[in-house]
C-alpha cells in the first residue's frame, strides 16, 4: 500500500497528503473496545477507532521512509463541556531548502490534516517503547488507575484550564 500511494511523488507532504486521502476515504469509524487493533486487521476490516486509524496512517508512512508516531491524550468537547481520549498522529516532514521541519499533527478520523487545534490536551507521545504503550492503554483499560476531566474555566482565546481527577 506505500508503494502504490507513493507512486510517482516526490514530495513528502504529497505522500502524507496521499496517505491521509486513502484512510479518511475507506476507513470507517467505529471502536471495538479499549485494545489497540493490529494494522492487518484494521486494514483487513477497513474500520477502526482513532487510536487505530492512526496507527495504519503511521505505518504506512514509516514504510515510505517518512518518520511519524502517535500522540493521545483528550480532546475537548466544549458544547458538553466534556473530555473523552483520542489519539492521532505526528509527522515529520522536511521544508524546501532545508530550515526548522514541519512536525504536522493529523487526526484522521476529524478529518485534521497538518492542524492542533486548541483542544488536544497530551497524556502520552510514542517513545518507539511498546511496553510503554502497552503500560499506557493498561492504565487507561483496566489498570488501578481511571482519570476524568473537567472544565475549570475556559476563555475563547483558546486557553483551556483542567482539574484531573482520580475516578
Amino acid at each position: 500500500l506505500a508503494v502504490q500511494l507513493s507512486a510517482n511523488r516526490t514530495k513528502v507532504i504529497d505522500m502524507v497528503q496521499a496517505v491521509y486521502d486513502h484512510i479518511t476515504s475507506t476507513f470507517t469509524y467505529h471502536t471495538d473496545g479499549g485494545s489497540l487493533q493490529t494494522c492487518a486487521a484494521v486494514l483487513d476490516s477497513d474500520r477502526g477507532d482513532c487510536d487505530d486509524q492512526s496507527v495504519v496512517l503511521i505505518s504506512i508512512l514509516r514504510a515510505m521512509g517518512i518518520p511519524a508516531w502517535l500522540e493521545m491524550g483528550v480532546l475537548y468537547n466544549q458544547q458538553t463541556n466534556t473530555g473523552f481520549g483520542h489519539g492521532w498522529a505526528n509527522v515529520y516532514i522536511p521544508r524546501n531548502g532545508g530550515g526548522e521541519p514541519l512536525i504536522g499533527q493529523i487526526d484522521v478520523v476529524n478529518d485534521y490534516f497538518l492542524i492542533r487545534d486548541p483542544f488536544r490536551l497530551t497524556d502520552y507521545v510514542d517513545n518507539g517503547n511498546g511496553d510503554d504503550l502497552d503500560e499506557y492503554y493498561t492504565v487507561l483499560h483496566g489498570g488501578s488507575l481511571d482519570y476524568s476531566y473537567k472544565s475549570k474555566s475556559f476563555r475563547d482565546s483558546g486557553e483551556i484550564w483542567l482539574d484531573k481527577e482520580t475516578v
